[in-house]
């Protein structure tokens, strides 16, 4: 009769609320693994976009100088994803090099129909990770040598932007923007 009248052990209301802050632990556990799986996931495709960016700017920054040109202006587009979105038709045609935080800064598109090339969309991806890259080549005017006698100079540079965009399958994203500029070997030296 003693031990039956004892409190040693638990009571079953005891031991349901003991499960149950288990379970929400458990579950608020899991909830913080899929987030760092999800994150984990996007900062890959991030860098194989980054990746994919690094080397279109490099194939198009080691061809020679006259052959940085697109062979003719990419279309508009009015989907603010698309990076012909940033696009001016012109006379001449033009590009926001820098962007969605660009305001109206445009610059006159490099154009050669004999030895350019295609802006794109080119594919990049495997079987995990995927999109597009988009290529524009324009004439980034040095004030200081040019005046106010506007581009192409002999001394301005040419500024090759690259766009790569990201297919996935939950949420449409900006393009990631990688840029560099190129000089031509033969204009001499700069003032």
């Amino acid at each position: 009769m003693r031990r039956l009248r004892s409190d040693n052990g638990f009571a079953l209301i005891e031991l349901l609320v003991a499960i149950t802050i288990a379970a929400v632990g458990l579950v608020a556990l899991a909830g913080t693994f899929d987030t760092s799986r999800s994150s984990v996931s996007e900062s890959k495709e991030m860098q194989a976009a980054s990746h994919a960016g690094q080397d279109a700017l490099e194939q198009v920054m080691s061809l020679g100088y006259s052959s940085i040109a697109l062979n003719a202006a990419p279309a508009a587009s009015t989907d603010q994803y698309d990076p012909n979105y940033f696009v001016a038709g012109g006379p001449p045609p033009a590009y926001r090099w820098n962007g969605p935080t660009g305001g109206s800064n445009t610059e006159p598109l490099v154009i050669d129909t004999t030895v350019g090339f295609s802006s794109g969309p080119l594919a990049w991806g495997n079987s995990r990770y995927g999109g597009s890259i988009y290529r524009y080549v324009t004439w980034a005017c040095d004030t200081a040598v040019s005046g106010a006698t506007g581009c192409p100079a002999t001394n301005d540079y040419k500024r090759v932007t690259v766009a790569v965009t990201l297919k996935t399958q939950t949420t449409r994203r900006r393009p990631i923007f990688f840029q560099s500029f190129v000089s031509d070997p033969n204009a001499g030296p700069k003032p």
